[in-house]
């Protein structure tokens, strides 16, 4: 009876009446005790009402079976590629809609939908690929923020991929703990070209020294990401041999730097030897093992010698218990000197060392000034 003086009514009713109604009748059928065959009428009831002009009829029936398990399927998908003030709540929380229906909705609605999707609770891994792989930045800022969403590194790989020049959702990534370390130095790479192009374009400094400057700027953070994440170093290393980063001036700004750990790994994922075996190597750099090793590398022959008194100056460091200031400052002129013993071959490694060198001398020049004025200020105090 109730399903036919609705249906007897709403006719003539007021689009602000027949939308509290509509909302009501949604309810009755998940919550009410109905007879047999009231609730297949009012389920027929409430698929004409999808056919109501007025928008708020059918915003009061999403609203309703939005986050109810009970819901008519045929109604909630229909719901679903309704306007989007509409589609809203039942996307955000339908627990009808599976990833199948959502992936197709995906594809062919705007931002405002897929921002919905985005937020869901307990977002599956295939969902959140499907909208790293599809959606626009504003669902993809969206899936971020959600601490419920599942991420595989195929997610983050395709967002670094599709966004990672945009700023939001770079800082967004470059924040989470769980980025894989790859993405985070693809993402510092991109920094460093993005701040490379301002400086070219407000500073008016020239093109060859914006592309030194940015190229200095991302090894730099690269090796920076290595200490920080150290047990992840060998991916980190694996990486960047697969992207042709892994540079022999990489390596070596590794090695003056003391990233010891760092040129283990080099040498480990260019050579596929064991890391304890390049270690046993790495500690006597003036011995047969060694040449053998840095050959089977593949670094270029005149830089040998530049590696072989980097390694044994940092080994003397630790003899000496040198601080890093002055282990930094130690190995880069020691490896400037081997640099200068072959000019002819070694001439834009003696520009870069005789960089290092500088600036290895001006961090140990700063450490000594803080020691000098540590017990004045002690003293002051």
């Amino acid at each position: 009876m109730i399903v036919q003086r609705f249906l007897a009514w709403a006719p003539t009713a007021m689009p602000d009446l027949r939308a509290e109604a509509a909302g009501a009748l949604a309810r009755v059928y998940l919550y009410s005790d109905l007879i047999p065959g009231e609730r297949e009428r009012a389920a027929a009831a409430l698929t004409l009402l999808l056919e109501d002009r007025c928008l708020d009829v059918r915003q009061n029936i999403a609203e309703a079976f939005a986050s109810h398990p009970a819901a008519p399927r045929h109604i909630v998908l229909a719901l679903a590629h309704d306007a989007p003030d509409i589609a809203m709540p039942v996307l955000q929380r339908s627990p009808v809609l599976n990833d199948q229906d959502l992936i197709e909705i995906l594809a062919t609605r705007g931002e405002e939908v897929q921002a919905a999707i985005a937020c869901r609770p307990d977002l599956s891994a295939a969902l959140a690929a499907a909208i790293g792989e599809i959606a626009g930045p504003r669902a993809c800022v969206v899936l971020l923020q959600n601490a419920e969403a599942k991420f595989t590194p195929g997610v983050f790989a395709r967002l670094t991929q599709r966004y990672g020049n945009d700023h939001e959702i770079r800082s967004i990534l470059l924040n989470r703990n769980d980025l894989p370390i790859s993405e985070r130095q693809i993402l510092l790479l991109r920094l460093a070209h993005s701040l490379g192009r301002v400086a070219e374009r407000e500073f008016q400094i020239g093109k060859e020294r914006v592309r030194q400057l940015t190229e200095d700027a991302a090894q730099r953070a690269t090796l920076m990401l290595a200490g920080e994440e150290a047990h992840n170093v060998p991916g980190l290393v694996s990486h960047l041999r697969t992207s042709e980063q892994l540079t022999t001036g990489l390596v070596l700004k590794a090695l003056l730097r003391g990233d010891l750990g760092f040129v283990r790994s080099a040498f480990a994922e260019l050579t596929g030897m064991e890391l304890h075996r390049v270690e046993r190597f790495l500690e006597e750099p003036e011995r047969a093992g060694f040449r053998a090793l840095y050959r089977s590398a593949g670094f270029p022959e005149p830089y040998l010698t530049v590696f072989q008194a980097g390694l044994a100056s940092w080994y003397d460091s630790d003899r000496r218990d040198l601080s890093i200031a002055a282990g930094r400052k130690q190995a880069a002129e020691r490896a400037l000197q081997a640099a200068e013993n072959h000019p002819r071959e070694l001439g834009q490694a003696i520009n870069l060392l005789s960089r290092i060198a500088t600036e290895a001398a001006r961090y140990e020049a700063r450490e000594r000034l803080q020691a000098y004025a540590e017990p004045l200020r002690l003293a002051a105090a």
